[in-house]
C-alpha cells in the first residue's frame, strides 16, 4: 500500500538539479563509498583439484554460503528460503520490484521546468516498508534521491538499510537508474549477507541487464568478496527466470576469475534451485572450472587444471549442500 504522498514544486526557472542545489541527476550523481573493504588477492587463480569446488561454488553464490536452510520470521509470517540463488540475483530482483512501486508524479502535473521532491512510502508483499525521496527535473528528466528499507519483504526475501539513486524518468518510467548502497543486509531464509556498491539498470526494461560492482560479506565470517564489472541477465523463462552471469569474481584467498554463463541458469517458482545451467570460471594459465546443473537436485563440478581440454577431477553434489 502507498501512503503519504508530497509532492513540492522547486523554483520554476530552475532547469536542471545540480542549478538547484538539489544535487545532481544522471552522470553527476554523487554516489556513496563502500563501507566494506576488499584486502584479498588480485592476481588472477590458479584454479586446481584443492581449490576449484570451492571457487566455483562461491562463486556461483557471489561469495555468500547456501548453508543453513530454515525459515526466517518477518513479524508477518513465515517464508520459505531461497537460498539455492545467487545473492546478486536476489538482491536485484527485490530492489527492481520496490523500484516499480514507486509511482512519481504524471509529468502533466509539473510546472516547466520545475524540480519536483517526492517523498512516498510502501509496504512489502511479505512484510516491512521501503520509503523514499528523489528530486525529478521535469525539463531534463534527470533525478536522485534515496530510498530506506526497513525489513523490507518482496518474493521471500528481506532488506534492510539506505541507497542513493539517480538516473532518468522519462514519459512516464525510469529509463534508466543507478543504485549505490553501504551495508545494505540481505536476508534469505536463515542467512544474511552484507552488500556494498552500485547497480545500474533500466527498470521499464523486459529483460533486466543489471551491471554492478559490489562487495559482499556473509554474516558470521569475516571474509569480503568482490564482483567486478558483474552483469546480470534475468529474462523470462518457460514458468520462471532465466539468468546469466558475466564479470570478475575475486575470492580474497585464491584471487579472481573470469565468470560465463554458456547456459542460463533456470529457476522455476516451484523450486530454489536451478536446472538447466552451466556456470565457467576461467583462471590463470588456462585453468577452468565448470559448473553444471545436472537436476534441481544435483550439480557437477569439473575442473582442469592446466587447459588441455581434460578434466583431472569430476565431482557431483547437492544442491541443497552448496
Amino acid at each position: 500500500m502507498i501512503l503519504g504522498k508530497k509532492i513540492v514544486y522547486g523554483a520554476i526557472f530552475c532547469i536542471s538539479l545540480s542549478g538547484c542545489g538539489g544535487g545532481s541527476g544522471g552522470d553527476g550523481v554523487t554516489l556513496g563509498t563502500t563501507g566494506l573493504t576488499y584486502t584479498g588477492l588480485t592476481t588472477q587463480a590458479s584454479l586446481t583439484t584443492g581449490n576449484g569446488e570451492q571457487i566455483s561454488t562461491r562463486s556461483y553464490k557471489n561469495g555468500g554460503s547456501g548453508q543453513g536452510m530454515g525459515t526466517i520470521f518477518t513479524g508477518l509470517n513465515e517464508v520459505d528460503a531461497e537460498l539455492g540463488k545467487p545473492w546478486a540475483l536476489i538482491l536485484a530482483k527485490t530492489l527492481v520490484a520496490a523500484v516499480n512501486k514507486i509511482e512519481p508524479a504524471n509529468s502533466d502535473e509539473f510546472f516547466t521546468g520545475a524540480v519536483v521532491t517526492e517523498s512516498d512510502s510502501f509496504d512489502g508483499s511479505c512484510g516491512g516498508n521501503a520509503s523514499f525521496t528523489m528530486a525529478i527535473d521535469d525539463e531534463t528528466g534527470d533525478f536522485n534521491g534515496s530510498m530506506t528499507f526497513n525489513r523490507y519483504c518482496e518474493s521471500e526475501e528481506i532488506i534492510n538499510g539506505s541507497i542513493t539513486l539517480s538516473g532518468s524518468f522519462n514519459a512516464g518510467v525510469f529509463s534508466s537508474m543507478t543504485m549505490a548502497m553501504t551495508s545494505v543486509s540481505v536476508t534469505s531464509g536463515s542467512d544474511t549477507v552484507w552488500m556494498d556498491g552500485t547497480l545500474s539498470f533500466n527498470p521499464s526494461a523486459t529483460t533486466s541487464v543489471i551491471t554492478m560492482n559490489m562487495k559482499l560479506k556473509a554474516g558470521g565470517s569475516s571474509e569480503v568478496f568482490w564482483m567486478e564489472s558483474f552483469t546480470l541477465t534475468i529474462a523470462a523463462g518457460a514458468g520462471g527466470d532465466d539468468l546469466t552471469m558475466a564479470g570478475r569474481f575475486y575470492h580474497p584467498s585464491y584471487g579472481y576469475v573470469n565468470i560465463t554463463t554458456p547456459t542460463a541458469f533456470h529457476y522455476t517458482g516451484s523450486n530454489q534451485y536451478p536446472f538447466p545451467g552451466t556456470m565457467v570460471a576461467a583462471g590463470s594459465n588456462g585453468s577452468v572450472v565448470t559448473l553444471v546443473s545436472l537436476s534441481t537436485t544435483v550439480y557437477q563440478i569439473s575442473i582442469d587444471t592446466d587447459g588441455d581440454g581434460n578434466f583431472e577431477q569430476i565431482d557431483n553434489g547437492l544442491w541443497a549442500e552448496l
